[in-house]
């Protein structure tokens, strides 16, 4: 498991909570009551909190209509039988229905915690306020009400431990609707959380300034933060995170929190996460999030101000965030940036290793959003959409913001609709295939915006993406690939997609080592307006193979001197006017095999040992365009296994 600077690991917060006079498993009791009314429980609890010494209190069956919150000071067992069966409850009075207090070591089995209100101001803990050490198991804590922690709110220097519980249809105004933990540390095992709500966020937990708080083999279900705060939308009163949310505390401290084992699942926010949200430190591993909806509108652009923007229906990260061997499926955020995933912020930093991310949808970025730092490992990203009928707007990543880094990695992007990538920042993909990808009208594999938008794919493969339906700019106008800003290509293949690569206009395109095979209509088009300056440079390229009538290169409005052959590369018809040193026009590249999605895929084709593609290129020459050394191909061998490198993606 990856570690982040600062992060909570699942060891620190398996906590031990003893209560004084354990002997070899049994707790040495000072006192044993059995009660079987509230009165006799308030008298019960007096006595006990008298007396330093550990107590226990039986509940027998029954309702516990209490008339005055349950103070604890003491060390206390107090067990019901059954929480089905034993419920303590402040009847919907405006008081919470316990208050544990510093100093206090107590434990609550198989008992109903209900029915408490600690609203106003900065009430908290409707439930249950923890001041002490709590060990909660097999208990429920249920229709409670307060500011903040609806049914638990647990501060600065509790402990709390809660076990087999259940934390249900609970509510605070502020943050936290089941759970709230603030300078505390909380850990929550084989629990569920369903159905509680808040306003500010965490609408079944909300973990706040220095907690640290483990969550693990639990369910997080149906919980909200969907009220609307009063303008001017203040940072304070956004909705976010309405199944569980790390928020910065006062003065900016942030909490932790480890989720392991977790199914997160329904839930829904305002504003952003409706599954996660985290402007702290978080790590989620074996965690599925799925179904999770964000319902604000207000993804446009970066003109939007940050605090308006509607981030993420499944995962809103701003700060740092784990996630490994985890799920991110069928949420929402039809009308925000990030269906699956948003990752932005100045602090945000997401690392994702072998993570699944499917079936989501957003209006910019149905699998994932980026304007921070994002690294996806080993990851899938498929059959996401943006819900657009007319737009593409990057149903597997959409990357935005000059200062933007998003990093991919044997990773497989498939089968999105929208478009798989738009970039509008930088990016790079290093053994990443992306295929059978679909758009309506620009970039099915990629489209590289304007400006300042950086893109480098090396040893990758871009394969049967296309433009579905009827379409009149298809076969000639239509293309997997098309830039606008800068973009490098080593060694990869693009096939078999509907159109090949496309630059435009001021577009900066580099080509090393590339194969482009089997597109239909123009597999490599540079097209630009008299008053643009963009350039595309080829070099170690094959271009071969057009389908559908097209040809291997198309140049239309291009000024001299913008379409350039750095050397070495080869087509098999006239059309690109190759004729630099060691070109090849109208040569059979004899390239062999086919392309598959078996496991593992087949992305590349073979050259023939009588290919005129072998050992072409000099040993002196195995450079990029712009002079740097190639020693590996698209599969990672070594160049050059011959007296000079081969021409295209794979070295034979």
């Amino acid at each position: 498991m990856m570690l982040l600077a600062g992060r909570v690991t699942a060891s620190r917060l398996l906590l031990v909570l003893p209560i004084v006079g354990v002997v070899g498993g049994d707790i040495a009791l000072a006192r044993d009551f059995f009660v079987t009314t509230a009165a006799e429980l308030t008298t019960a609890l007096e006595e006990s909190n008298a007396d330093p010494d550990p107590d226990r209190i039986a509940l027998a069956q029954g309702v516990y209509d209490i008339s005055q919150p349950l103070q604890i000071s003491g060390s206390l067992i107090l067990e019901g039988e059954g929480a089905s069966e034993t419920v303590v409850s402040a009847g919907g009075r405006d008081y919470r229905v316990v208050n544990i207090l510093p100093g206090a070591d107590v434990t609550f089995r198989q008992v109903t915690i209900s029915d408490g209100r600690a609203l106003g101001g900065a009430s908290a803990g409707g439930g249950i306020q923890n001041l002490g050490r709590l060990r909660l198991d097999d208990v429920t804590v249920r229709d409670n009400g307060a500011h903040d922690g609806g049914g638990i709110a647990s501060f600065h220097p509790s402990d709390t431990v809660i076990l087999n519980s259940r934390i249900l249809a609970n509510h605070a105004t502020g943050s936290g609707g089941g759970v709230h933990a603030s300078g505390s540390t909380m850990e929550i095992r084989d629990t569920v959380i369903e159905n509680n709500s808040a306003t500010r966020g965490g609408g079944g937990i909300a973990a706040v300034g220095v907690s640290e708080t483990g969550i693990f083999a639990s369910r997080i279900v149906g919980n909200v933060t969907t009220q609307t705060p009063p303008p001017p939308l203040a940072r304070d009163f956004r909705s976010r995170g309405g199944g569980l949310a790390v928020l910065d505390g006062l003065n900016g401290f942030r909490g932790a929190m480890t989720v392991l084992d977790t199914r997160i699942e329904a839930n829904s926010a305002l504003h952003g996460g409706g599954g996660v949200y985290n402007e702290g430190t978080m790590s989620l591993e074996r965690v599925t999030v799925t179904e999770n909806t964000t319902t604000g509108s207000g993804c446009a652009d970066l003109a939007v101000p940050e605090g308006v923007r509607i981030t993420g229906g499944g995962i809103d990260n701003q700060d740092a965030l784990e996630i490994q061997d985890s799920e991110i499926l069928d949420n929402v955020n039809e009308a925000g940036c990030g269906g699956g995933l948003a990752n932005h912020g100045r602090r945000s930093r997401l690392v994702a290793d072998s993570v699944l991310v499917r079936a989501n949808r957003g209006a910019k970025g149905g699998g994932i959003y980026n304007n921070g730092y994002l690294e996806l490992l080993r990851s899938r990203i498929w059959q996401n959409d943006t819900g657009s009928e007319s737009l593409d707007q990057g149903g597997g990543i959409f990357v935005e913001g000059s200062e933007s880094d998003t990093i991919v990695s044997d990773s497989e992007i498939r089968g999105n609709d929208n478009g798989a990538i738009i970039n509008e920042g930088n990016l790079r993909l290093l053994r990443v295939g992306i295929n059978r990808n679909l758009a309506k009208r620009r970039g099915s594999a990629i489209f590289n915006g304007y400006g300042a938008s950086r893109i480098r794919v090396s040893e990758s493969a871009i394969f049967g993406n296309s433009f579905p339906g009827t379409n009149d700019r298809c076969p000639f106008d239509c293309f997997a690939v098309e830039n606008h800003g800068e973009l490098d290509f080593i060694n990869v293949t693009v096939a078999f997609n509907s159109g090949g690569m496309r630059n435009e206009d001021f577009g900066r395109a580099r080509l090393t080592n590339v194969t482009i095979t089997g597109n239909s209509g123009n597999q490599l088009a540079h097209e630009a307006r008299t008053d643009a300056n963009g350039e595309t440079r080829l070099k170690n390229t094959i271009i071969a193979k057009a389908l559908a009538n097209g040809t291997n290169c198309s140049i239309s409005n291009a000024r001299r001197g913008t379409f350039f052959s750095d050397g070495f590369n080869l087509s098999d018809d006239e059309s690109c006017g190759f004729a630099e040193i060691g070109d090849l026009n109208g040569v059979h590249a004899r390239l062999t095999g086919q392309l598959s999605q078996q496991d593992p895929p087949r992305t590349h084709y073979d050259l023939l040992a009588d290919s005129p593609a072998v050992d072409a290129i000099p040993a002196e020459e195995c450079f990029t365009t712009d002079g740097l050394r190639i020693d590996i191909d698209q599969r990672g061998e070594a160049r050059p296994r011959g007296r000079g490198c081969d021409i295209g993606a794979i070295e034979r």
